[in-house]
């Protein structure tokens, strides 16, 4: 496998432009949903909580405690004092324009609001950090933000040339090689940690379910708005057999196999679907993901709604066919008559890949808007069916055994 081939496969150049729309607004939602004014009526000594001292040895890489300052810019506070609540808010706000003008402008030259951005994120949640609290909630979302401010990225809807871009290049896969480390690289060491941390039986014997209780526990106290709609599921010794000794070790188990996406990136909506589906299993037993479930739509294709569809059929003037073209809101598909179904796009160029079979749904579809919420139904589970109806039980052994992942 040749990691540096690997780093500049191709990539649409939408793709930097989705990726800044969908990690910008991420942090403008927190932002406005949290008041930093707190942190300046808070006494001095409470601002020498660091991780290490509130929670121990399991956030080493975050002590000592000038560390964190140098990570977070509060090195300024070895010599000034601690900024007022007027003060807090000013900075919360000054933060939350920056990412505006990203949001509309872009990286600004030489990345320059990408990284002020950065830095001024960082200082706020820095007082997070020295306080004890909200320790790991945005270690992802910044780095992305980070390496968006200091890879050479070409951005074109922007609000001076606001124009969609699908061509592919290197540079633009090279950002999209960083940003996917980012994600393997977080869930990959925390695999490792299970394996330093518990040992592989222990791995069949945690008690998801009894934590899921728990949360319908409070929720019938209606505390903090944790609500029980999963309250009936738990009453099935199969679901708990399936969360205890089936989801939770496959959860360990992808994190170490979580690499395979950077080298095959087939595999992105396969972990896409997995880790949507743990971190909403994660939402019933308390913990909230929400963050990261955000910002894994950054490899969510949706350049694909833009691109033009060709379909061939046998009968244009059909009732299915009539039936799409009744769906088609924005006149993306073009019905041709031809001897079996199938459909490409035109604008992958000459040589674009025609689709056939159970994959002409999955192709279809996203042109296609009131037929979206059929797109996870069709990544997560059409990969693992046969192509049609009369393959052979030899030929469906093998597609399980080869495990084609074929994204369009």
């Amino acid at each position: 496998m040749n990691v540096f081939k690997t780093l500049r496969i191709p990539a649409p150049n939408f793709f930097v432009d989705q990726f800044r729309i969908i990690v910008t607004g991420y942090f403008i939602y927190k932002l406005l949903s949290r008041d930093f004014s707190l942190f300046g009526r808070l006494p001095d000594f409470l601002m020498d909580n660091y991780p290490w001292d509130s929670q121990g040895w399991v956030w080493y890489p975050l002590s000592p405690g000038w560390l964190v300052d140098i990570g977070t810019f509060h090195f300024i506070y070895w010599v000034l004092p601690f900024p007022s609540a007027a003060m807090m808010t000013g900075i919360q706000f000054a933060t939350i324009g920056v990412l505006a003008a990203v949001l509309l402008f872009g990286r600004g030259p030489r990345g320059l609001l990408a990284l002020s951005s950065f830095v001024l994120l960082s200082h706020l949640w820095g007082f997070y950090w020295r306080t004890g609290a909200d320790v790991d909630a945005v270690w992802v979302q910044l780095q992305l933000i980070l390496w968006y401010g200091l890879l050479p990225v070409r951005e074109d809807l922007t609000l001076p040339r606001p124009r969609l871009n699908f061509d592919r290049s290197e540079d633009t896969g090279l950002f999209f090689s960083v940003i996917l480390l980012v994600f393997v690289v977080y869930y990959f060491f925390s695999g490792l940690n299970k394996l330093s941390d518990i040992s592989i039986i222990d791995w069949f014997r945690y008690d998801l379910a009894y934590h899921m209780e728990l949360v319908l526990d409070l929720s019938e106290l209606q505390y903090m708005g944790v609500n029980g709609a999963h309250a009936g599921l738990l009453e099935y010794e199969v679901f708990t057999f399936m969360v205890n000794k089936i989801g939770v070790p496959l959860v360990y188990f992808s994190h170490l196999i979580v690499p395979l996406m950077f080298f095959d990136r087939t595999k992105i909506p396969v972990f896409w679907n997995f880790y949507m589906m743990f971190h909403i299993m994660a939402v019933f037993a308390g913990a909230s993901f929400f963050g990261l479930m955000l910002v894994w739509f950054v490899f969510t294709p949706f350049w694909r709604f833009f691109q033009p569809v060709v379909l061939t059929v046998q009968d244009p003037n059909g009732r299915w066919p009539g039936l799409v073209r009744r769906i088609d809101l924005f006149r993306r598909v073009t019905i041709i008559a031809g001897p079996k179904v199938s459909a490409w796009r035109p604008d992958d160029g000459p040589g674009a890949q025609r689709y056939n079979g159970s994959h002409v749904w999955r192709v279809l579809v996203w042109p296609l808007l009131p037929c979206w919420p059929l797109l996870p139904l069709l990544y997560a589970i059409w990969y693992w069916i046969p192509l049609s109806a009369t393959r052979s039980c030899v030929g469906l052994a093998k597609r399980f055994k080869v495990m084609y992942f074929r994204t369009p």
